[in-house]
């Protein structure tokens, strides 16, 4: 985002860092794309970040970011600049069938996606939750995903790629147990020995 207070500023009365009237997909345009790799490169770029969220953040250019005004926007820069935010609170995964939306502010009754909804009714759409106030929670990120390996390794702590796949320098193969299979085969090791 661009501050007339700081003349030095690399993207200072450079084209593509505002949204051009309504035009919908500014995003692709090449000044917009040129303007996002001039960001990447730039020293204050956390600065930016900053500034923009203090200021509003819509319709602009910041710190690599097309900024629309979202939540996806805000956690973006948020990182950027290093701010640390109150996460979300997330929907689980609901262990039995309801019949009315969790939504407090909903609460309509729930039914098949096959059937017709009445009036305070809505189709399921998930984790409890009808299928307009799931799409606004995922959206949000507020849906709890399920993770079939974890992204560290419980005995050294180093990130894990999933089975079956070379590792990055740095990385470890992920095995059983959230365990990497180097710290598996230590652990059947240690068990053989006390047995």
């Amino acid at each position: 985002m661009r501050d007339v207070s700081e003349p030095n500023r690399p993207c200072r009365d450079k084209p593509g860092f505002l949204q051009p009237g309504e035009y919908p997909f500014w995003h692709l345009a090449p000044e917009t794309v040129a303007a996002q790799e001039m960001c990447g490169h730039c020293p204050f770029r956390r600065t930016c970040a900053g500034e923009t969220l203090d200021n509003g953040y819509d319709g602009v250019v910041a710190a690599s970011v097309i900024c629309r005004g979202d939540d996806r926007t805000r956690d973006m820069l948020e990182q950027i600049a290093g701010r640390t935010t109150p996460i979300a609170p997330v929907i689980p995964i609901a262990a039995a069938r309801t019949t009315h939306c969790l939504n407090p502010t909903c609460r309509a009754r729930l039914v098949k996606q096959s059937e017709t909804p009445a009036a305070g009714e809505a189709r399921r759409g998930g984790r409890g939750l009808c299928m307009g106030c799931y799409a606004v929670a995922r959206r949000a990120g507020r849906i709890e995903a399920r993770r079939l390996r974890p992204l560290t390794c419980k005995g050294c702590s180093l990130p894990m790629v999933a089975a079956h796949r070379t590792p990055p320098a740095g990385h470890v193969e992920h095995e059983a147990n959230d365990y990497c299979t180097g710290c598996a085969r230590a652990r059947r090791y240690a068990e053989e020995i006390a047995a």
